[in-house]
Order: structure tokens, then C-alpha cells, then sequence
């Protein structure tokens, strides 16, 4: 519960094109619910599944514009929101070619103040799908899958291991291989 809070209170606070528009978080018969923005489309793990081949470069160079500038935007508060579970799955495409970066439930925005959780995608059964222990194999750093903390390189990462994704259309290894 207190995880689900601490998202809610990070996304409401949050303003930038890349990033879902949250505007309330309540708790009703035990269930906790978020309000934000519906965002209509698919996410780029479903596109890459649905047409079997990578994307093109132009495509994939323009979505990186606008998810750096949203990682800065991220990065650039006091203490840094880091993301912590960057990957297809969790980029949507809007009707305008334009990326959604979603699912903060992994972030972290102070020092020890992380989420561990098991967010298992139940959309897809690709293995690379599924964020056990706080971390998304194949898309995470080093340093998460260790447990010994993250900071805005740890985004970096995941973030090239996913453009590595859709200029490939093939899993990156996970960073222990």
C-alpha cells in the first residue's frame, strides 16, 4: 500500500509530454486506484511481436529524442527519480508516433526508498516480460540485479538495451551474461 502511494504521489507531481498525466489516487474496499490519462495504442513489445521485424532507425532515433529528454526531466529532480524498469513493455506508441513512457512502480526517488516487488506482465509470456525482485531481466543494469543501488546510468542502461530491441527486434542479453 505504501509502495502504491508513493507512486501515485511521484507521477501526480510529474509534467513532461513523455509521461502519463496522473491526477488522483484513491483506495476503495481495500483496492487501491490510480486516475490518470488513458492512453490509447499498443506498447512497442506488442508492435515488435504483431509485425516480427525491428523498427525503422528514424523511428527508433525520434523516440529516443523524447525519451532522453524525459529521462533529464526525471533525472534532473531533487533527489532524481530513476525509472528503473525501462523496456518495450513499457512504451507506448500514441495515434502521433509519439512514446509513453509508463509503470513507475519500480522507481526510486531517494536514497533507500526503492520498490521490490513481483510485477509479472501477464500480457505476454515472454520471459523478457517479467520484472522479478525489483528488476526486469534483460533490461537491467548491473548494479539492480545486484541490489547495490541505482542512479540516472541505470536508466541509460535500460534504456539501450531497449532501442537495442527495437533496432534488432531480438531480446539484448541480461547484464549478467
Amino acid at each position: 500500500g505504501n509502495a502504491f502511494e508513493r507512486e501515485a504521489r511521484i507521477l501526480g507531481r510529474l509534467r513532461h509530454p513523455v509521461l502519463p498525466k496522473v491526477s488522483d489516487h484513491f483506495t476503495e474496499n481495500g483496492n487501491q486506484y490510480l486516475v490518470m490519462e488513458h492512453i490509447t495504442g499498443d506498447d512497442l513489445s506488442k508492435r515488435l511481436e504483431l509485425t516480427q521485424k525491428p523498427f525503422p532507425l528514424s523511428w527508433v532515433l525520434f523516440w529516443a529524442d523524447q525519451l532522453m529528454d524525459a529521462l533529464w526531466y526525471l533525472h534532473s529532480h531533487e533527489p532524481p527519480i530513476i525509472h528503473r524498469d525501462i523496456k518495450p513493455q513499457n512504451l507506448k506508441l500514441t495515434d502521433e508516433n509519439n512514446i509513453i513512457l509508463l509503470d513507475f512502480g519500480l522507481s526510486k526517488s531517494s536514497i533507500g526508498d526503492s520498490r521490490v516487488s513481483q510485477n509479472i506482465n501477464s500480457d505476454s509470456s515472454s520471459a523478457s516480460s517479467k520484472s522479478v525482485i525489483g528488476y526486469t531481466p534483460h533490461y537491467a543494469p548491473m548494479e539492480q540485479i545486484r541490489g547495490t543501488g541505482t542512479n540516472p546510468r541505470s536508466d541509460l542502461y535500460s534504456l539501450s538495451a531497449t532501442l537495442y530491441q527495437l533496432l534488432t527486434n531480438s531480446v539484448p542479453p541480461d547484464a549478467l551474461s
